[in-house]
């Protein structure tokens, strides 16, 4: 154990640190599949769509299980309407 650092440390931040090692892998191993489906004529712009697309589906999955769409509902005027019909 490294004397600077205390036990609870690693306790109070073990979710954290796992949610940054999950994300640093995420982001590494994108790049063997984009090398993968360039050779079968599919674009940089069509993975980030994909990429993009998907988080997107995610996220709103995970607002809607966590019920963060009532508190979203309740601040409604906090977010900018279109006057586009």
């Amino acid at each position: 154990m490294h004397p600077i650092l205390p036990n609870y440390f690693f306790y109070k931040h073990e979710k954290g640190l796992l949610y940054a090692i999950l994300a640093s892998v995420l982001w590494a191993i994108v790049n063997p599949f984009i090398k993968q489906g360039l050779s079968y004529d599919f674009t940089p712009m069509n993975f980030a769509g994909l990429r993009f697309t998907s988080v997107g589906v995610l996220l709103f999955a995970y607002t809607w299980h966590k019920g963060m769409w009532q508190e979203i509902k309740q601040h409604r005027k906090l977010f900018p309407q279109s006057d586009i019909h």
